[in-house]
């Protein structure tokens, strides 16, 4: 419930710890434009009540999860077909969470693994997937990146932050120290943006740019990708 409050009610705190650990990155790296000093320039913008319209896709996506997790586990315990649900599934959320080549492989060992392992094999890459956006909050809202954007942003990187998501899932789920892994994970979020973007230009140089115009400091991975 602490972390429920503090991500979505009051995420200054976070924040704060995203930002100091960007600060001390930079520092270590005196060669560079500095991250910190790029971002701070912008006003934390808190979007998730943005428009209307934006919240109820929202609200129907997590529907959507829902019920394809209601379906997923009642047809898995058809007779004949439901052995091959879960893995299925699994392909799927393989896919999504790790790329297409990695996704596949991973989703292919669903098939000979046991029931209750795909279960929760499912439900992990679920939640990293859920974190690792959760992690960069203060960069999306910094740069006043709507759902879409975000969902973008990180299609593009997944392959890269696939190690980070899990590493999160591990701190976060940890006994007794959840409440430290996930500000460390924050923390940790800080340096993993310096890796996958270039410097945040201020979004007042380039206001009818977007994500795919490269104006959310798109880096060398998607113009390779373009």
């Amino acid at each position: 419930m602490a972390l429920l409050f503090i991500r979505y009610v009051y995420p200054k705190p976070l924040d704060d710890i995203f930002m100091e650990s960007l600060i001390y990155v930079d520092k270590c790296h005196p060669g560079r434009p500095p991250y910190a000093t790029a971002l701070s320039k912008e006003r934390y913008r808190i979007n998730y009540w943005k428009n209307k319209e934006e919240f109820s896709d929202r609200v129907r996506a997590k529907l959507r999860l829902f019920t394809l997790g209601f379906f997923v586990f009642f047809g898995s315990l058809l007779p004949k077909v439901g052995p091959l649900v879960l893995p299925i599934a699994g392909v799927y959320a393989g896919i999504n969470s790790l790329g297409n080549m990695q996704g596949l492989a991973v989703g292919i060992c669903f098939f000979f693994i046991p029931r209750s392992t795909t279960m929760s094999l499912l439900h992990a890459l679920v939640v990293m997937r859920a974190l690792m956006r959760q992690m960069f909050d203060p960069y999306f809202a910094r740069m006043d990146m709507n759902h879409n954007d975000r969902r973008r942003w990180l299609a593009r990187r997944k392959d890269v932050l696939f190690a980070f998501s899990a590493m999160t899932y591990f701190l976060t789920h940890a006994p007794y120290i959840s409440f430290i892994g996930y500000g460390i994970a924050q923390a940790t979020a800080a340096y993993m943006l310096t890796t996958v973007v270039d410097v945040p230009q201020p979004l007042a140089d380039s206001p009818k740019q977007t994500v795919d115009d490269l104006s959310i400091s798109e880096s060398a991975i998607d113009r390779k990708n373009k």
